[in-house]
């Protein structure tokens, strides 16, 4: 089993707050505001501050000097523009996949790949666990690459 970081409180608000922004909880254009938010969860507004950063590396959020963090747009274009660019940085990945695949790696990703489709044959399937298994696949892919630009890149693109 491989050594896993528990989120920080950033992480964590971040990915509260992206949840939200996708459900379409929190509209596009509509302010996050600091304040408001670290009194809501009861947290400090540094945290959210960080928080907000990262929304802002997964194209959640924009943040404008002066005027605060607003949700980005997210229609059929945008989903669409990111969609591109996200599938360029994973066809990336599986190039230098195959360039750098060495036999030890097999028993990791293999063990990955079954979770993931372990996921999709059972009957009450869970998108959202299908999903994240999905990503633990691409997790392994970018440790067997060993690549820290694209690995940071194709992980500020998850939640987008």
């Amino acid at each position: 089993m491989d050594f896993q970081v528990p989120n920080t409180l950033a992480e964590q608000i971040a990915n509260y707050l992206a949840e939200r922004i996708m459900t379409g909880q929190i509209k596009p254009g509509e302010r996050l505001q600091e304040a408001t938010t670290a009194t809501e969860l009861k947290v400090s507004r540094a945290s959210v501050k960080e928080a907000l950063y990262t929304l802002e590396r997964w194209h959640l959020i924009e943040i404008t000097p002066r005027k605060g963090a607003s949700a980005t747009k997210l229609d059929a274009v945008h989903a669409s523009e990111l969609y591109d660019v996200y599938m360029h940085l994973l066809i990336m990945l599986a190039r230098r996949l195959c360039e750098r695949w060495r036999e030890e790696d097999k028993t990791a990703l293999l063990s990955v790949v079954g979770h993931v489709t372990g996921q999709m044959q059972r009957k009450d399937a869970n998108i959202t666990a299908i999903v994240e298994a999905s990503f633990e696949v691409m997790d392994v892919c970018c440790r067997v690459v060993g690549n820290p630009y694209l690995t940071e890149a194709l992980t500020n693109f998850k939640p987008a």
